[in-house]
């Protein structure tokens, strides 16, 4: 029996070995020495997993109000397994700038396309789950210690312009993006041009943001969003991000199997 649980164990090691990306080293340092200056690119403040086509680095890498450390931004290492491994693709236009404002997490599969003179923003502790695409013609903003959950989109473009034929008016067809701090993206959601999110800010699955949800609920505070176009459907409720603390609810709801709810209280 012992034997069985040692082989077990060797097993699952080099399952969880082989089934994420592997660390490319080859795009790690060609990333990071195109797009930013030596001083930053000597410490390789970037990780590139897997397979990732480059389609233009013509725009340049930023690290903004944080210290630069080695491997501080990971792209494309799996790590919520909803996606089996595949090619990411990376896009900064000329004049185009990403800009980090912290440690950032992309899963596998990502898509990020940021064309001519657009700007991309993501703060500390952005977690972005593995399919999921970024297309930037302008200005997308996404807060500290957000994550946006696997295959979502979010795009601050319509990509062409279109007529009114009744007043003959033209809308621009681009409009920025800003996704506030501690927000958690539901899967499958789509955030379009326009979107601006509240702190704490919770977005159900499958849902479509398209406004400025700031002024919409300027006196409402920790909304959960849903719908198509999304809107509030609840207040008052707020993502757990301590691991400690899940880490202290998955044992107390393993002892208490029956209980559906506990008070914070209770587990301190």
């Amino acid at each position: 029996m012992e034997k069985i649980e040692i082989l077990n164990k060797i097993f699952t090691k080099i399952e969880n070995i082989i089934s994420r990306p592997k660390l490319n080293i080859v795009k790690t340092i060609y990333f990071n020495f195109r797009t930013m200056p030596f001083k930053d690119a000597i410490k390789l403040p970037v990780f590139i997993y897997g397979k990732v086509q480059i389609v233009n680095l013509s725009g340049n890498v930023v690290f903004q109000n944080c210290k630069v450390k080695r491997g501080m931004v990971k792209l494309g290492k799996c790590v919520d397994f909803f996606y089996p491994k595949g090619r990411s693709l990376i896009m900064i236009g000329n004049k185009a700038k990403w800009i980090f404002k912290g440690t950032c997490f992309l899963n596998t599969r990502f898509t990020v396309r940021i064309t001519e003179n657009a700007i991309l923003v993501l703060g500390d502790k952005v977690c972005i789950g593995s399919n999921v695409r970024i297309c930037c013609q302008e200005k997308v903003c996404i807060g500290a210690n957000t994550w946006i959950t696997y295959n979502c989109e979010i795009m601050d473009s319509n990509f062409h312009y279109i007529l009114n034929v009744e007043n003959n008016s033209i809308l621009r067809y681009t409009e920025p993006i800003n996704i506030g701090p501690s927000n958690w993206i539901g899967n499958n959601s789509q955030i379009m041009k326009g979107t601006n999110t509240k702190e704490n800010t919770m977005v159900a699955a499958r849902s479509l943001l398209n406004r400025n949800y700031v002024e919409m609920y300027p006196d409402t505070s920790f909304i959960t969003l849903a719908g198509i176009p999304a809107k509030l459907k609840r207040t008052g409720f707020q993502r757990i991000s301590s691991e400690e603390t899940i880490l202290m609810l998955d044992d107390y709801f393993r002892i208490h199997s029956f209980e559906r709810s506990v008070s914070m209280n209770a587990i301190k």
